[in-house]
């Protein structure tokens, strides 16, 4: 069984029905020091991630390299299908690649 995206009632990121998924977290530091404090608070592990091509450029990299060989496989998992069809990949000078929101067709988060 594949992973899915869960509906809140709202457009905001309802973080209580999210915790409940959570038993290790990672977080790009821009607007979450309350929610990584509550976090810790509450004995989850957290570790900071920055969303840019020094950090992420590498894995980026492999996984789009895995995804081109066909060696992704998943339960068919409509979202990570939607948006790996979607996902638009811009290379860096030190070969790297980070994904593009900007110039991808349709919104590319879950992926991202």
């Amino acid at each position: 069984m594949g992973w899915y995206i869960t509906l809140t009632s709202s457009y905001m990121v309802d973080y209580r029905v999210l915790i409940k998924y959570i038993q290790e977290i990672c977080y790009d530091p821009c607007n979450v020091s309350i929610l990584v404090k509550d976090l810790s608070d509450m004995g989850y592990n957290t570790g900071e991630i920055r969303q840019g091509i020094r950090m992420l450029g590498e894995a980026t990299k492999a996984f789009r390299e895995k995804i081109y060989s066909c060696e992704v496989v998943h339960s068919n998992n409509h979202i990570l299908n939607f948006d790996v069809l979607n996902a638009i990949t811009v290379g860096h000078t030190n070969g790297d690649f980070k994904l593009d929101k900007r110039k991808a067709k349709e919104r590319i988060d879950p992926l991202a």
